[in-house]
């Protein structure tokens, strides 16, 4: 089977990471793999051991890349990057797959498409109630709802287009089925390691929180600094990887004055982060009250390393016994009860992580997951 991969875009986010990975994934299973990326992307290092050159599309104008133009022209350069992606596909593959769901929006009529959701739920008026929540009210607020519709209109036109819709989770599934779409689950892949790390060692009990900025009100950075206020295990180490970190300055000075050892890297490169997971990291701290999927969570265990997230959608489909512990939504107090038992040594062991994780979200199981959607849509024509 031959697999048109896109469209990579170079982004600080999960999207750009599992492009790859799963592209390295599928050819490992023995998939002929096409990977199409935007034409002025810089690609990782790990993406020159695809067997096939990346295919390059046309690059954008560049007033299109500028990231605020890009938001407020949203739908125009999806479609604008469609129209480049439909442009560069020959006939011999035998199904694309888009990260992107509108990316696949204009591919060509005869070409089985499969695109991965990302969303949920996958109604208008959840969304806008889901994201406008976290939306500053102001001058900039009609911006915010504009970048909204155009997001939900790329992803129903990316929708109709597909011949399957792949969800992240079992209940985005039944929520696009329910909607009227032919959806199956398969999770965004992440590399796991082989056997946990030999982390340095350490008297304190190190929490790590990553976010950029890392004061934006959807990542939940007030919710931990106000239950470490609450935790009473010493000593403790809060390392903060990313920037930002000005509106949550006096919070910070708090922890300090408490004898808290809070550690501030700013915005270092993926790898750098992974090593501070890896060989530094006892606990990650994911008090985020939405995310799309939560990619981070994923890089943490990837590493073998628990983490503690709230009771939300999408957290309890990825945080399970074996992996971490999940608290109910903006309780301080419990997740300050959960640190305490978790520096206490109430926390799974990073094999157990790591074993869950690569079961799970693991690069080979995914991509032979995901294998068999593709070859459900090569034989299931465009949805009408």
């Amino acid at each position: 089977m031959r697999v048109g991969l896109g469209v990579y875009a170079e982004a600080p986010s999960g999207l750009a990471v599992a492009t790859v990975d799963t592209a390295l994934a599928l050819e490992r299973t023995g998939v002929d793999v096409t990977l199409f990326a935007d034409g002025t992307a810089r690609l990782p290092d790990r993406a020159a051991r695809l067997s096939r050159p990346v295919v390059r599309l046309e690059p954008l104008p560049a007033l299109m890349r500028r990231p605020l133009v890009a938001d407020g022209l949203f739908l125009p350069t999806k479609l604008a990057v469609a129209r480049r992606w439909r442009r560069s596909v020959d006939a011999s593959l035998d199904v694309a797959h888009s990260f992107s769901p509108g990316f696949a929006a204009l591919l060509p009529r005869s070409l089985p498409v499969t695109v991965q959701a990302w969303f949920h739920p996958p109604r208008i008026r959840q969304r806008l109630a889901t994201m406008l929540a976290f939306a500053p009210r102001g001058p900039h607020y009609p911006a915010h709802v504009l970048l909204e519709l155009q997001s939900h209109a790329s992803d129903l036109l990316g929708y109709r287009r597909a011949s399957l819709v792949v969800a992240n989770t079992e209940t985005a599934k039944n929520a696009l089925r329910a909607a009227g779409y032919r959806a199956e689950c398969v999770p965004p892949c992440v590399v796991v390691l082989p056997e946990p790390p030999a982390r340095e060692r350490s008297a304190a009990f190190r929490i790590t929180f990553c976010a950029h900025p890392l004061a934006r009100p959807r990542k939940g950075l007030v919710h931990l600094l106000a239950a470490l206020e609450q935790v009473r295990h010493r000593p403790l180490q809060l390392t903060l990887v990313g920037g930002g970190a000005d509106e949550v300055r006096s919070g910070l000075d708090s922890l300090r004055r408490q004898g808290i050892d809070v550690v501030e890297t700013g915005r270092i490169a993926r790898d750098a982060y992974l090593e501070e997971l890896a060989l530094r990291t006892d606990l990650l701290a994911f008090p985020s009250l939405y995310e799309e999927w939560g990619y981070a969570l994923l890089e943490a265990l990837s590493q073998g390393v628990p983490v503690l997230a709230f009771d939300l959608y999408p957290f309890f489909e990825i945080v399970d016994g074996d992996t971490g512990v999940l608290v109910p939504a903006g309780d301080p107090g419990a997740m300050a009860a959960a640190i305490d038992a978790a520096a206490g040594g109430r926390l799974p062991d990073p094999a157990a992580v790591l074993r869950s994780t690569r079961e799970r979200f693991g690069a080979e199981s995914v991509a032979q997951r995901l294998l068999g959607v593709l070859e459900m849509a090569t034989g299931a024509g465009t949805r009408t």
